[in-house]
This record gives C-alpha cells, structure tokens and sequence, in this order.
C-alpha cells in the first residue's frame, strides 16, 4: 500500500493521532484534542479543582469539630443525635469525633495524609447519613436538613478526593 493510499484511508475513517494519556493513581485519563497540560501531563485547571475539593471538605469537617466543642446549642443538638441513634459508646463517640474532626479536617487543609484523611471523612459520613435515616426528629439537626443531603454530597466529594488525590497547594 503506497503513502498516498494509506493517507485516503486514513482520511476516510477519520483517522486522528492518538489523545494524549496521563496517568492519574489507577485511573487512566484521555484529553481532549488541544487540550492543556501543565509539565506534569495533567489538564490544566484539574490540579486546582483537586485541591479545591480537598480544602473545602477540610474546611467543613474542621468547622463541624470545632461547632462541637464552642457552640453549646451545637453541642446539644449532637449530644441528641448520638442517643436517638442509640450508638453504642456514647461517652467515647462525644468527644472523641470531635477530635478526630479537627484533626482529619487539618490533615486535609493542608494536604497532608489525603488519601487516609478522606477515608476517615468517608467513614464518618456513611455514620453521618445513618443517623439521619435512623433518627426522626428535626430539631437535632439545627443547621441542616433532616434528610441526609450534606453528607451524602461530602461523600461524592470525598470519593473525588480519593479517585484525584491532593491536587494544588499541599505541603505534602
């Protein structure tokens, strides 16, 4: 088959060069034609949507802990969803998620430990989404809808997170 002739076919399928590929963890991404990609062959801007999913989930889950600790209507409101849900080591649970909040919520503003931090969120907001199914009263939940609407999209994030990793602005 002669160049001129390969060149016809080529044209009469459609033939096009391959997409550029990067590899993201185990995920394999393809880019668009002309698509831009930063040195390290990532699309531009996916880097900071990474990192901006990352901080923002921190900034939640660390707002959550601290909101447990300072604000005594909070406080109150948690101590309430703790016992109608009826899990078990109550004491234990009370202070310490709280604390596990204001760390993991750290770890993930600063980028540090992502992948273990954001399963620990993923944890926390499968038992968050069971104590909204599982507990019927609304005024434990004071700044949110009874239905379990924030944490399931805290866990469409975090699995994002996961899936990404840390993206832009971490220090490590």
């Amino acid at each position: 088959m002669s160049l001129d002739e390969n060149s016809r076919i080529c044209e009469a399928t459609l033939c096009r060069p391959s997409r550029p590929q990067t590899r993201l963890g185990a995920v394999r991404v393809a880019f668009p034609y002309g698509a831009n990609q930063d040195a390290a062959g990532i699309g531009a801007g996916m880097d900071e949507a990474q990192g901006v999913t990352r901080i923002f989930i921190g900034a939640l889950i660390l707002m959550t802990g601290i909101m447990k600790f300072t604000v005594p209507m909070l406080r109150a409101a948690w101590s309430g969803q703790l016992r109608l849900a009826r899990l078990p080591f109550y004491k234990l649970t009370f202070w310490l998620l709280p604390v596990v909040e204001l760390t993991v919520g750290t770890l993930l503003i600063l980028g540090v430990g992502t992948r273990p931090a954001a399963v620990v969120v993923l944890l926390m907001m499968v038992g968050a989404v069971y104590v909204h199914v599982v507990v019927d009263d609304p005024s434990v939940f004071p700044l949110q809808p009874n239905a379990p609407i924030i944490p399931i999209v805290v866990i469409g994030l975090t699995i994002y997170v996961l899936v990404s990793g840390t993206g832009a602005w971490s220090i490590g």
